[in-house]
This record gives C-alpha cells, structure tokens and sequence, in this order.
C-alpha cells in the first residue's frame, strides 16, 4: 500500500525502502515483485525495475 501511496506523491523516493522490503518478501509472486517497479521508475532506478519485471515474469 506504501508504493501506491507514494508513487504519485512529490517525494516517491521514500517508498524505495519499503519496495525493497516487499522486492525479498515473496520472491514467487509476481505482483509482489513487480510493485517496486512503479517506484524504482520515478527514481530513475531502471535497471533494477527491469530486473525485477524479469523477476516478476518468470515467477507467473
């Protein structure tokens, strides 16, 4: 709830924590992986949203 919440705030750089917790929480559900994605995007952090995208795919 954390990265909706902050992904259209002006500061979505402080959900990257909370995306990082959620990234390692379940490692097999692809939703779960791909939700830090939304923050990592607006932080500029690409390859980690293409990573866990990858993550994501494989795990569905």
């Amino acid at each position: 709830m954390c990265i909706h919440a902050q992904e259209m705030s002006p500061h979505p750089e402080q959900a990257l924590k909370a995306g990082d917790a959620l990234r390692e929480l379940v490692p097999d559900a692809d939703h779960l992986c791909h939700m830090p994605t939304h923050i990592d995007v607006l932080c500029g952090h690409y390859e980690c949203a293409v990573s866990s995208n990858q993550t994501a795919i494989r795990a569905g």
